[in-house]
């Protein structure tokens, strides 16, 4: 065993949820030895703003009360919910991967050392501290090493794989469910069973499935996929920081100080995490609402020669990714000509922007008029071909209750109108 690597003894202990569920999961650690951080870099943050602006400053901290950034090439603060993102210049900084994978109901991915799920409570240690949320809070577990210690000796872990990792997404792609769902290693293959985890200790897995309790070898079991039974979990002005041992820590940014970025996971308990080792910060604003994340209040779509397509959420009208001048989008909405969406527009927001343009799979064919209505009235036009560049647009909405996306066709009729309307997104402007 090299003094790069080192495996803790299985947990004995077994203890009791109230579901009634037990988890103990035996605490291991397969971590590297992480190399030094490096000192900070010289270049500067990239703050995208919720219209799209990026402005180059150095941050130098994080108002734990008003959530304001201060910064170095600021003339004002800025409030952290008035971003997108915070980049981080790129470091060349060694990574230490842990042992296990906490995944988080607000979405994000905790790589800890250790593990523990007992009397509704998860317990793990990562880099960034120890943490014991409620069972709410988490909605998988998973091994992340392919390797696991078995009376001192290794053994491969043959979940770890694609095949686990198809799994683990396919489960956790699925609606939460009343019971928890135990991917496991059956005859080669992954297969996922449905029940109850009563015990888990160094010989195996005690599983209620089927009336039965079942003892599951240690080393045949990739992930837990837990039960939800509470209500759908809102991340709405939460965080995703990235961080440089591979996690995605999701809670509510409490504020940076002293070189440490505190982040709350669940009410107060939380981890602080190192300014170095942070890479970026998503930040799901409580003012912006992409309009492919709600439901239409009408929808019409009146071809004129072409054959009626519907509208896409997140995709091209063609079913291919949103794709403008070589540019791909991950939100946005993918319409033929002769095409309305309307929506209820959220009290207190007042401003569309969107990034508009004729798909490249049109191949530089297409013209079209995109024009925005606020309750009826026409706020906005613009002509586009497959040739024009794309175009960032904000529009206001100030006042309004309904907007509505109009694409009309333009001197080719709907040939080849594949209009895109990419990060379309509701703004609430900062009071």
């Amino acid at each position: 065993m090299s003094d790069e690597h080192r495996i803790a003894d299985h947990e004995s202990s077994i203890a009791k949820r109230c579901r009634p569920i037990a988890l103990v999961v035996a605490c291991f650690v397969a971590a590297c030895v992480a190399a030094g951080v490096s000192n900070r870099a010289a270049a500067n943050e990239t703050l995208i703003l919720l219209d799209g602006k990026r402005i180059e400053a150095d941050v130098t901290a994080i108002d734990a009360a008003s959530g304001r950034i201060s910064a170095e090439g600021l003339d004002r603060a800025i409030e952290l919910q008035g971003l997108r993102s915070l980049v981080r210049p790129k470091r060349d900084i060694a990574r230490a991967k842990g042992a296990f994978e906490v995944h988080l109901t607000g979405g994000g991915v905790v790589m800890t050392e250790t593990l523990k799920i007992a009397d509704e409570r998860v317990t793990f240690r990562s880099a960034y501290g120890e943490a014991a949320l409620p069972i709410e809070a988490v909605r998988a577990a998973a091994f992340a090493t392919d390797v696991e210690a078995t009376d001192g000796q290794a053994a491969e872990r043959p979940a770890a794989s694609d095949q686990g990792r198809e799994a683990l997404a396919a489960a956790l792609a699925q609606p939460p469910g009343e019971k928890d769902r135990l991917l496991v290693v059956v005859e080669g293959k992954v297969q996922t069973l449905l029940g109850l985890v009563s015990e888990w200790q160094a010989a195996g897995v005690a599983f209620d499935w089927e009336g039965e309790t079942r003892q599951i070898p240690y080393t045949r079991v990739y992930a837990i996929v837990l039960a939800q039974l509470g209500p759908a979990h809102d991340a709405t002005g939460e965080c995703a920081v990235a961080t440089t041992d591979g996690s995605t820590i999701t809670g509510r940014v409490a504020g940076l100080a002293d070189g440490q970025l505190a982040v709350r996971l669940h009410q107060d308990i939380g981890l602080s995490v190192p300014w170095d080792a942070v890479e970026s910060i998503t930040i799901k604003s409580d003012r912006l609402v992409f309009l492919s994340d709600l439901k239409p209040a009408a929808v019409q779509v009146r071809p004129v020669v072409t054959l009626e397509r519907p509208p896409q959420v997140d995709r091209g009208v063609m079913g291919g990714p949103l794709s403008l001048a070589g540019q791909t989008f991950e939100k946005g909405l993918g319409v033929m000509s002769r095409t309305e969406l309307a929506f209820d527009q959220p009290t207190g927001f007042d401003a569309l922007a969107a990034t508009i343009g004729i798909d490249d799979s049109a191949a530089e064919r297409g013209n079209c008029e995109f024009v925005v209505l606020v309750d009826g009235r026409e706020a906005f036009r613009a002509t586009m071909t497959g040739k024009t560049p794309p175009r960032e647009i904000r529009v206001s909405t100030a006042g309004g209750r309904r907007v509505s996306l109009v694409v009309e066709p333009g001197d080719d009729l709907d040939l080849a109108d594949h209009a895109d309307w990419c990060d379309a997104r509701l703004l609430k402007s900062e009071k």
